[in-house]
């Protein structure tokens, strides 16, 4: 390894100091960063590998989301739109459910003459068999029909399906409270029938947000723009859920987005129909549902071209000349591709040392930066903590925790579930961290990566610049969509080195340039960086490691990320205001109610501020607070950002207070979140489909 980079990296990396304290009192946030007692951890961009930027423009002074509102996030679907909320009133077209052109008209008639017309096509001993299955009266005593009832009868049908059809309608006419199914017994079509269970068909019309059948012609799901303020992707569609009284499983999404903001969002519904999710838009504060139409597909994790945001940055100190040159900068070079803040927490102890300990198998370790002491919390919660550090007991420490400490319950289930009395060792540790949710788990070995990431592109660009050197990475395939290798693959992502002679050609860009995630199937650069990523793990104890762990769900295949990006659609406004509570940004929302746009200049009067508004659009899986870093050149972490407006705005505070970046898209949005990447992550915009 080249002593000149590693010397350069210690030089500068300041010591670590003792991270400011999430007191958000559990949950998801809280419970990923974790704590141990006395832990400190990384609560600078510095100690999470931020160190370097692109170009040398000046930075200036600039709050990042004092308000909610000054922070906006619209989904670029696959097609390459911006989501926009247009409209919330206008219906599809509803189809009303129909038979097949082919079937039979309904039988007509009393029930004793349908029961007659069915004793044609069967007979008169599978006929008594239904009107036994049935219950049916039909002149003879109910306690003669209890005795020897069948929970089916098998009867022939015909090979056509017309006439297949006709008899389920017959049967279902004569005897409203059975079923009848085509099976295929012995080679043979035969048709089963049973009763209807009317408490399964109960619930499942309640789940079914109150539909008892789906039109047969109408496409399975209803596709419509979800618009929320101020709430994470989770609880509106939990709120959704709720007010229909469905699963929450019925809707899906691209990825999960900011808290604390204002974002747009398309959501797809199972089964739910458009004036079903119409008729919340009244009920509903801080959301609005619009743009209905209805689709064959579901919408999966990941299926977004990116993010188009808007922010603002209030109180800036720099003059219209030097926000020109810092933009333009920004437009035509770009940014380093950092993993932002929130991927690694801001607890006492980042999601990346619980990673790495995963990794070490160091599980009780790793379960006491979960569950262990810290210096903020609610009393209830403080309780809790306090009682595993000095008990380590996991059925009394669960009783003490709250239900809103979802992480801590589900680890605290686990370990219960698994424990052996009696045993010097009593917990199947293993075991126990299975009970917490996998994208949660994933997190924490995808923040390991991420930092490892973060301090290989540190040293990259400490070392040659934005120059493209010799033993540097691209993608093969420039067109490759791909991110990630996955063990399924049957191809794994293909990178070629770059040669001298490419240099000497200028063949390639600084934005053609990838590093890897580690992990088992990555290439990593030929030149020092290589060494480099071999000397991190060894200093965490992870010489010669394969990423290949005995449990699955930890095992890395690796991936290979963008070292900078350029930003699309960029575009600015320096806005002068007085009132810290006027909105700079005008939301969908806003302009449905004909509200007019801002204009360039707001007067600020006597005593006024200055604000710049940015608009730019970024791909999958890229941070926001990353690109504002590089045009600010100030640091994005929470004790930072405090230290600028440590009150906010009517209690508003301009921190971090959200989880870390999720893999697949689970996480908990702090109250004032300064972080955010493009694409499906938790507490800000994470990683779509479990790309790190």
């Amino acid at each position: 390894m080249s002593e000149n980079i590693k010397n350069q990296l210690k030089m500068s990396t300041p010591p670590a100091k003792r991270a400011r304290v999430d007191d958000s009192g559990g949950g998801a946030a809280s419970a990923a960063s974790g704590n141990t007692p006395g832990g400190a951890g990384p609560s600078t961009d510095v100690d999470c590998g931020i160190l370097e930027y692109i170009s040398d423009t000046p930075g200036f002074r600039g709050i990042l989301k004092q308000r909610y509102e000054d922070f906006h996030v619209s989904e670029v679907a696959t097609d390459g739109a911006r989501v926009q909320l247009l409209d919330k009133k206008k219906m599809p077209e509803e189809v009303a459910a129909a038979e097949p052109a082919a079937a039979a008209a309904a039988p007509e008639g009393g029930r004793e003459e349908l029961v007659a017309k069915l004793g044609e096509s069967i007979s008169a001993a599978q006929l008594e068999e239904l009107v036994t299955l049935s219950g049916a009266d039909l002149g003879k005593k109910k306690g003669e029909l209890r005795q020897n009832i069948k929970k089916f009868v098998f009867l022939p049908c015909a090979e056509d399906k017309t006439e297949r059809t006709a008899m389920h309608q017959l049967i279902k006419a004569a005897f409203p409270n059975l079923e009848s199914q085509t099976k295929k017994v012995d080679g043979a079509s035969q048709i089963k029938v049973s009763r209807r269970n009317s408490q399964t068909r109960g619930s499942a019309a309640r789940s079914n947000g109150g539909f008892q059948q789906w039109p047969k012609t109408r496409p399975n799901h209803c596709k419509f723009v979800m618009h929320k303020a101020n709430k994470g992707t989770m609880d509106a569609v939990f709120l959704l859920a709720k007010f229909l009284k469905t699963k929450t499983s019925r809707f899906s999404y691209a990825g999960t987005k900011d808290t604390r903001g204002v974002t747009t969002q398309l959501v797809t519904a199972k089964h739910i129909s458009a004036a079903q999710l119409a008729s919340l838009n009244p009920r509903l504060r801080g959301i609005h549902l619009g743009n209905f139409e209805y689709v064959r597909e579901q919408i999966n994790l990941g299926d977004l071209k990116g993010n188009h945001f808007q922010v603002v940055l209030r109180d800036i100190d720099a003059q219209d000349a030097t926000v020109d040159a810092v933009m333009e900068s920004v437009k035509a070079k770009g940014f380093i591709n950092y993993f932002g803040m929130q991927r690694f927490g801001t607890g006492s102890v980042p999601t990346s040392a619980i990673g790495k300990a995963i990794l070490l198998d160091q599980w009780s370790q790793a379960a006491d930066m979960i569950l262990g002491e810290r210096a903020k919390d609610y009393d209830e919660v403080k309780e809790a903590r306090r009682s595993w550090t000095k008990t380590r007991n996991a059925r009394t420490t669960l009783e003490l925790f709250p239900k809103k400490c979802t992480v801590e319950r589900q680890l605290l289930q686990g370990l219960k579930n698994h424990a052996t009395p009696g045993k010097a060792e009593p917990y199947n540790w293993i075991g126990g961290f299975r009970s917490i949710s996998r994208n949660m788990r994933l997190m924490y070995v995808h923040a390991y990566q991420s930092l490892l990431w973060n301090k290989l592109v540190s040293a990259r660009i400490k070392q040659h610049g934005m120059n493209v050197v010799p033993g540097d990475l691209i993608l093969a395939d420039k067109d490759d969509a791909r991110s990630s290798c996955h063990p399924e693959d049957e191809q794994k992502i293909r990178v070629r080195v770059v040669t001298a002679e490419d240099v000497a050609a200028n063949t390639y860009k600084i934005t053609d340039v990838v590093m890897p995630l580690p992990g088992y199937a990555v290439v990593f650069p030929s030149n020092e960086v290589g060494e480099y990523c071999r000397q991190l793990l060894t200093e965490d104890g992870l010489e010669g490691y394969s990423f290949r762990h005995k449990e699955n769900d930890y095992t890395l295949s690796g991936a290979y990320r963008h070292m900078c990006v350029v930003p699309g659609d960029v575009s600015w406004k320096v806005h002068a205001y007085t009132d810290e509570k006027q909105s700079l940004i005008l939301s969908d929302a806003d302009l449905l109610e004909g509200k007019a746009e801002l204009p360039s200049q707001v007067p600020g009067g006597e005593g006024g501020k200055r604000a710049l508004a940015l608009a730019f659009t970024l791909p999958p899986s890229t941070y926001a607070t990353m690109l504002v870093r590089e045009v600010i050149k100030m640091p994005t972490d929470s004790n930072f950002q405090t230290s600028l407006n440590p009150r906010g705005v009517s209690g508003q505070t301009a921190t971090t207070t959200a989880g870390a970046g999720i893999g697949a898209g689970t996480g908990a949005g702090g109250a004032a979140s300064v972080l955010a990447s493009s694409g499906g992550g938790g507490g800000g915009e994470g990683t779509p489909s479990g790309k790190p």
